[in-house]
């Protein structure tokens, strides 16, 4: 994905860029947080920003929870967020929640192989089969 997004105004961050979420006065490191445009940062801190446009989560037993309630739940108020992506680590499993343009989320899902995972906001896809490849999921 970072080589299909060379050039362009999308940038995918890894597990140590911190997301603030100001409505609940917190903090996530999200697994991958994608970027378009300049990323909006606080105090002067560079590792912490304020604007993901996507939001992708590996959900494993003890995470699967919060990453579909509470996490979500703050997600949902962050202002540029559009897509929020959880991947399952055990089984082939994919969840997306995508922002309308009303401001609901439209859920979706497949445990499908062969089905393809689209993270629109930087009109990207990507079969279940390539994400789980070389993953020992049971």
């Amino acid at each position: 994905m970072w080589s299909f997004l060379r050039g362009k105004s999308c940038e995918v961050f890894p597990s140590d860029l911190r997301v603030h979420i100001p409505t609940a006065d917190s903090f996530t490191y999200p697994d991958a947080t994608i970027i378009c445009g300049k990323p909006d940062t606080i105090d002067n801190q560079l590792d912490t920003v304020t604007n993901p446009s996507a939001i992708i989560e590996v959900m494993s037993k003890p995470t699967e929870q919060y990453d579909r309630g509470t996490k979500f739940f703050y997600y949902m108020q962050i202002p540029s967020l559009k897509e929020y992506i959880l991947i399952s680590s055990l089984v082939c499993y994919v969840q997306k929640a995508k922002k309308q343009s009303d401001g609901s989320w439209k859920f979706s899902e497949t445990s499908n192989s062969e089905a393809k995972l689209s993270i629109d906001c930087i009109e990207y896809e990507i079969t279940l089969k390539d994400i789980y490849e070389g993953v020992s999921a049971e």
